[in-house]
C-alpha cells in the first residue's frame, strides 16, 4: 500500500525524501527505492528532479514553491529508463553503447533542454548511474561489416538469447561490457555503457 507523503510530518517527509535519493545515488533503481519506502515512482522521480534543480535544501518539506525544475519527473523517468532499458540504436544513433553526449542530444531532442557533457554526467550520477569503459574503438572500423552484422547476425543471436533466457555479453580488450537483453520481470537487467553495475573484466 502507498502512503500519502504529504500526510507526513515536515521532518519525517524531508528524511524520507533524502533517503531515498541518496539510495538511488548509491545505485539502487529508483522504482525498487519507491517501492521500498511505500510511494509512488513519480514521488521518487519527483524528489530526484528536486535535488537536481536545488540540491538538498531543495528536499526540504518547509520549503514551497520555487522555480520549477527544467527536468521534472517525468523527465527524470524518461531519462533513467532510455539509458538503462533502451540501446541507442533504437533512437537513431550510429553506435551501440551510451555516451554523454549522445544522452545530451535525446536529452535536447525530447525535452529541448541543453546541457553540457558535465552536466549529463551530474546528471547520471544524480541518477546512480555511472561510466563505464568504451569500445568505441570497434565501431570505427569496417562500416560495412558492421552494419551488416547488426542487422543480420546480431537479430539471430539476440532471439537466441531471450529463448535461452540468457544475457549478451560484448568483449574486448577493455572488459566484457553488457548490452540490453530482455529479462523477466524481478531480475535485475543488464545495462548499458551508463550503468549502475560493475563492468567484468575478460582475461
Amino acid at each position: 500500500m502507498k502512503k500519502d507523503a504529504r500526510r507526513l510530518k515536515h521532518g519525517m517527509l524531508t528524511e524520507l525524501r533524502k533517503r531515498a535519493v541518496a539510495s538511488v545515488q548509491e545505485g539502487q533503481n529508483p522504482e525498487v527505492v519507491a517501492e521500498v519506502m511505500g510511494v509512488s515512482r513519480a514521488t521518487v522521480y519527483g524528489w530526484l528532479a528536486k535535488y537536481r534543480s536545488g540540491g538538498w535544501d531543495a528536499l526540504d518539506a518547509r520549503k514551497r514553491g520555487g522555480r520549477p525544475p527544467k527536468l521534472d519527473s517525468k523527465a527524470m523517468r524518461w531519462i533513467y529508463d532510455t539509458v538503462t532499458m533502451k540501446n541507442p540504436l533504437q533512437l537513431q544513433f550510429s553506435y551501440a553503447l551510451w555516451t554523454a553526449k549522445m544522452i545530451g542530444e535525446a536529452i535536447h531532442e525530447r525535452f529541448g533542454v541543453k546541457l553540457s557533457k558535465a552536466s549529463v554526467c551530474r546528471l547520471l550520477s544524480q541518477l546512480g548511474l555511472t561510466p563505464q569503459r568504451p569500445i568505441w574503438r570497434a565501431y570505427q572500423q569496417k562500416s560495412e561489416e558492421v552494419e551488416r552484422w547488426l542487422g543480420q547476425e546480431y537479430p539471430k543471436i539476440k532471439a537466441l538469447a531471450k529463448r535461452l533466457n540468457a544475457q549478451i555479453f560484448f568483449g574486448d580488450e577493455a572488459g566484457c561490457v553488457p548490452i540490453i537483453t530482455p529479462v523477466p520481470p524481478g531480475r535485475q537487467r543488464a545495462e548499458p555503457r551508463w550503468s549502475a553495475a560493475p563492468v567484468h573484466g575478460l582475461v
